[in-house]
């Protein structure tokens, strides 16, 4: 299958990454969450792209989804946002070969420690490299902004509406209404018809 990379991580350079008895997707996905990145496979291809990236695996532009109460809205479950982060900073650490000890890395993406912005995540794996734990600070930090909030939006059958599109939500509740980004999409056609179903979660910064 030919490899389909993203050009903002098409630079990365590893020293060394090894697949050791695990299967190509799971693979796949170990490198993507080093990098905040999504991996799948589609049309023979392996594609590495980053999260809420907001295009398609040929990147093209996808269709906004609007969901709106009274509307299309069916029914909703979302945990609402709130201003304070669930952490402010995440720590990972690596080891200095030259140095014979482990190195400390951090990112926050809001105010340091100090400012309180919320507690310290810290990350037992030891990495590589200190570019590894870098990289892999900040993806954690944006996953667990990501994971405050969030939910599912039941909308009427929308067919337009795909994966790793934004979502614009108005008329629920303070917290929810708002853009969001559309983590995974289900279709489904039953006894009260066509129905499809977003998970969606917070939009985090580049």
């Amino acid at each position: 299958m030919q490899a389909q990379i993203a050009p903002e991580l098409a630079g990365i350079m590893r020293e060394y990454t090894i697949k050791d008895n695990i299967s190509l997707l799971h693979f796949g996905e170990h490198i993507a969450r080093k990098y905040d990145a999504v991996f799948k496979i589609a049309n023979g291809r392996l594609i590495l792209s980053p999260r809420q990236s907001g295009k398609s695996s040929s990147g093209g532009i996808m269709p906004v989804i609007v969901a709106t109460r009274p509307g299309n809205i069916l029914e909703w479950s979302v945990k609402p946002r709130i201003g304070r982060p669930r952490f402010g900073e995440v720590k990972t650490q690596w080891y200095d070969k030259e140095k014979a000890r482990r190195v400390v890395e951090s990112f926050a993406s809001g105010p340091s420690r100090s400012g309180s912005s919320g507690p310290v995540h810290t990350r037992r794996y030891l990495h590589a490299d200190k570019s590894e734990a870098k990289a892999a600070a900040k993806s954690k930090k944006k996953d667990l902004d990501r994971n405050k909030a969030g939910g599912s939006i039941t909308l009427i059958g929308t067919p337009t509406a795909m994966a790793e599109s934004h979502v614009v939500v108005s008329g629920t509740r303070p917290g929810v209404d708002g853009d969001w980004f559309g983590k995974s999409v289900e279709h489904k056609m039953g006894n009260d018809g066509y129905q499809t179903t977003v998970q969606i979660e917070p939009k985090v910064k580049k």
